[in-house]
């Protein structure tokens, strides 16, 4: 490891294993901060105790390199939920035009949106997704979630670009991701509500009523309860799942003040042919109060989840595609409001999500969801330099 003097995230070859992995360079700058080294403490500890879930982001060690530390992960090799790897797509392009479903040419699209045509291709990946499809992906993450809530460990940014491919099958192992707002039981109680940084328009639409409540008041210096904490990742996981489905936000809002009223006061809508069974548990996961909540033991034992009594809708691929190209607007936006938050996951993340061709700069590798193969060149100084062996 002796090549890796750089921060940055590479991809690596275990020779013991020849397992492919992820590794993030954290810059030894950053470890000088007391508080960031003790909420990465947290965080590492937390993957500790959860590395035997399959449904959980491995973690595979921590080591001391000069005067930078490495972090080793599992390698999500076919990107998150929302932007597959381009590898999964052109294996699967007959199946997708085998589909016949209403489709817009990829590079009309790219035109009207003004972005690449390979990041079209790697959105279209949405058309694919059936309620049959979700409800694996959803029962997969519930599960991991239970892990945590049963050991009093709270995730806290439970998003759909924290749910990642661990290859680039489209039926591939599903895990969650991203730990850097996760938390045991006894620290909520230590910390504020503030100190999550949940105050931009992206984390309003993952958060529940009650909890848009405190922030809009006195509230926010106030501890998240254990119990209420439980509801927030119920609530996020639920925005997830609409999202997978109906590719929208189950509220929306021109303005935060707009948003945060929808989620307080308006009715759940669904588009018409959804199915009951989708709208029953997405109706129990999006309550308004949390006393009336779901656990995430109830939602892996929902009739949704373990009777495959789903429908095969599926989407064409204009309506996930304008979406994404939103969300990840908003989420843009989000990162440039809280830099001072900083995340491991989120710590140097390659500019690989941005909407315009000439801002789409992906590293080797990315260990929150996105393609390992660069689609334009990175200079020296800022790129890794290649793959390398571990011994």
């Amino acid at each position: 490891m002796s090549a890796l003097h750089k921060p940055g995230i590479y991809s690596a070859h275990v020779r013991a294993t020849q397992e492919l992995v992820a590794i993030k360079i954290l810059p030894s700058k950053l470890l000088r901060t007391r508080s960031f080294r003790r909420k990465l403490r947290r965080e590492l500890g937390i993957l500790s105790i959860c590395r035997h879930h399959p449904n959980i982001m491995r973690l595979y060690g921590v080591y001391k390199l000069g005067a930078h530390t490495a972090i080793v992960f599992e390698l999500a090799a076919g990107g998150n939920v929302l932007h597959q790897g381009h590898h999964c797509l052109r294996r699967r392009a007959r199946s997708l035009e085998s589909l016949r479903v209403e489709t817009t040419p990829q590079n009309e699209l790219a035109s009207r949106h003004s972005i690449s045509t390979e990041f079209a291709s790697g959105l279209s990946i949405l058309c694919r997704y059936t309620e049959r499809h979700v409800s694996g992906i959803i029962g997969s993450i519930a599960s991991a979630l239970m892990y945590l809530h049963d050991r009093k460990l709270f995730h806290g940014d439970v998003r759909p670009h924290h749910i990642l491919y661990s290859t680039a099958e489209f039926d591939a192992r599903v895990f969650l991701a991203n730990f850097g707002r996760s938390s045991t039981w006894a620290s909520l109680l230590r910390s504020s509500i503030a100190s999550f940084g949940w105050n931009n328009r992206f984390d309003l639409r993952f958060l529940p009523p009650f909890l848009i409540q405190q922030l809009e008041g006195s509230g926010k210096r106030h501890p998240v309860r254990p119990e209420k904490a439980i509801q927030v990742d119920v609530w996020a996981l639920g925005v997830t799942m609409y999202v997978l489905l109906y590719a929208d936000f189950p509220y929306n809002g021109a303005t935060e003040r707009e948003l945060c009223h929808r989620i307080l006061h308006d009715r759940l809508v669904f588009p018409p042919d959804s199915s009951r069974a989708a709208r029953d548990l997405l109706q129990r996961m999006l309550a308004k109060t949390p006393e009336v909540g779901i656990t995430m033991a109830q939602v892996t034992q929902h009739p949704w989840i373990q009777s495959h009594v789903s429908s095969n809708r599926v989407w064409a691929l204009d309506k996930p595609f304008s979406f994404a190209e939103r969300y990840y607007s908003e989420l843009n936006c989000r990162r440039t409001r809280v830099h001072d938050i900083i995340d491991l996951m989120d710590i140097l993340l390659p500019v690989c999500e941005r909407a315009s061709a000439e801002e789409y700069r992906p590293s080797t590798v990315s260990t929150d969801g996105h393609p390992v193969v660069p689609k334009a060149p990175l200079s020296a100084d800022a790129r890794p330099s290649g793959t390398f062996h571990l011994n």
